[in-house]
């Protein structure tokens, strides 16, 4: 018998719910687009009269279905073929302006290979941009917002605004609850997610909020992986248990979600009297292994901690039953990104910047097992927009976290900061919470500190004259060998955070790649966002 794979999957979905730059259009992208493969395809698959189960002389089987991608079996082209020509119109029609790509494989004996033929083509579709069609003219009115051909006027907002056709589409589904709901099914919390970053979006006086990119690790080695495995299986086992790991995969994630929800709907409740609240929480993208959302600068951070957490707990909760498959480990990890913007910065750039972010918290995660057996471990990089607006990390970087001794590179940050069981190699989240909390308290002499970090970027010379003052003045407050001192946790922490090769006279540690590295900029930066006052 031949297989056939049909592949679908949208590409830059986050590019897709930021375009317009307001909030209430990126609720109903992210609505759409949590819709879109729901009651849209089983039309699809309806007025085609295809019925699933090949096994039971069926037209098709699913082997994935969800996070804005589906994969589909079949054993006769024609059908696969008819189903793409439909699909394609029925996307245009209801979310223009979205780039996906479509592939068929050409046919082969075995569902393994049919798969690996089309995902290959469908890597190559990624490089190409879906046209926009027809190309609209000089003289037509264009959209303020995105720039795009305008099709109406939305007299529903506070002012009239000329509005494409893609914007339409997303407003119309910007009070739809499919994706609130994988966070607080059926609204038990009482609590409401803002749709209006002016009104609705509690924000404390600094003003920032967090822009949040998670990402698992390895899935799609692990895919291939399975993939393999299942070569010489039935085409019923190779759909069902490609079925079931995806659904296990997006079970474990949105139960992660929940779970690192869950205080700060307290927290919200606990602060008001509203009778349903608005949390300071503004989810974008949760399926497979991804998460965006936006999140108050106050607890940003513990959220994005114990998302990891959870995710690691939950995967292997949930892949328990399929460990008889070599390919697929015990459980998996994720690495994160977390961009401090403030609430009225543009967020289409500071997403761009976290996933940026993300991308430098994989690297740095998995060089510390490249070669090795062992999980990729959980981590997160994180960086506070402080001048103007810059969406790279490698460009923040150089420019706002490294200061110059001559040829020597100081960088106030210390990049991916471990979570989870499996982050040994790395300097600890926890342990950097634990240095910002004791700085809190006003006999760490917080003033002095700030100014030496202050220097740092002025004159390393003088910096380091700075941190002596520092030291003996505290020397001259605490017992050195008093372990209960504020001092002495500091020194531990410390030892803690930068290990081995430390700088003679300075918190830092000499890196693999010759710079010198510290915590003192990612605890200024917590501090910043969460407000001198927030204990």
């Amino acid at each position: 018998m031949t297989y056939y794979f049909y592949l679908f999957e949208v590409h830059s979905i986050q590019s897709y719910i930021l375009s317009s730059g307001k909030l209430k259009d990126m609720v109903g992208a992210s609505e759409l687009l949590e819709s879109l493969l729901q009651k849209p395809l089983d039309h699809a698959l309806s007025v085609l009269d295809y019925k699933e189960g090949l096994k039971s002389d069926g037209d098709y089987d699913f082997s994935r279905r969800g996070s804005s991608a589906f994969s589909l079996l079949f054993t006769d082209k024609e059908k696969a073929i008819a189903l793409r020509d439909l699909w394609g119109l029925i996307i245009a029609g209801i979310a223009p302006g979205l780039s996906f790509g479509q592939s068929i494989s050409d046919g082969a004996e075995s569902p393994n290979a049919a798969y690996k033929q089309a995902a290959a083509t469908l890597r190559t579709l990624r490089l190409y941009r879906t046209p926009e069609l027809p190309v609209a003219g000089p003289l037509v009115r264009r959209s303020p917002r995105t720039g795009k051909p305008s099709v109406s006027l939305d007299k529903k907002q506070d002012s009239p605004e000329w509005i494409d056709l893609a914007t339409q589409k997303k407003r119309q589904f910007s009070s739809a609850p499919e994706l609130e709901d994988k966070f607080d099914p059926d609204k038990q919390s009482g609590c409401r997610f803002p749709s209006n970053t002016d009104t609705e979006f509690p924000v404390d006086t600094t003003r920032y909020v967090g822009i949040l990119h998670a990402d698992g690790n390895a899935l799609g080695n692990i895919t291939s992986q399975l993939a393999d495995e299942l070569s010489n299986k039935t085409a019923a086992d190779f759909t069902e248990t490609f079925k079931t790991f995806s659904e296990k995969i997006n079970l474990a994630t949105t139960e992660a979600a929940q779970l690192a929800l869950a205080p700060i709907i307290h927290k919200t409740k606990e602060n008001t009297d509203l009778e349903k609240p608005f949390l300071p929480f503004r989810p974008l993208v949760l399926g497979g292994d991804d998460l965006t959302a936006i999140i108050g600068g106050e607890f940003a951070f513990d959220f994005t901690r114990d998302f990891l957490e959870f995710f690691e707990q939950k995967t292997k909760e949930h892949l328990a039953e399929l460990q008889e498959y070599d390919a697929i480990p015990e459980q998996l990890t994720a690495c994160a990104g977390l961009a401090f913007i403030k609430i009225n910065q543009p967020f289409r750039m500071g997403y761009r910047l976290a996933e940026s972010l993300t991308l430098e918290a994989k690297q740095q995660s998995k060089a510390l097992v490249e070669g090795s057996q062992q999980l990729t471990p959980s981590s997160m990089v994180f960086h506070r927009v402080s001048t103007s607006m810059i969406e790279d990390y490698s460009v923040a970087l150089p420019r706002e976290l490294t200061a110059w001794d001559g040829d020597d590179a100081y960088q106030l940050t210390l990049g991916a900061y471990g979570v989870g069981g499996h982050a040994t190699q790395l300097p600890a989240l926890d342990d950097l919470l634990a240095m910002k909390q004791l700085f809190r308290d006003e006999t760490m002499s917080r003033g002095p500190m700030r100014h030496f970090t202050t220097l740092l970027h002025e004159s390393i010379p003088e910096a380091r004259k700075s941190y002596a003052r520092w030291q003996e003045n505290m020397q001259k407050l605490y017992v050195a060998d008093d372990p209960e001192s504020p001092l002495a946790s500091y020194n531990e922490l410390t030892d803690r955070l930068l290990g081995s090769k430390l700088h003679e006279c300075l918190p830092f540690v000499e890196s693999s790649t010759g710079q010198y590295r510290s915590f003192l900029g990612d605890m200024s930066t917590w501090m910043a966002v969460e407000g001198e006052n927030n204990d």
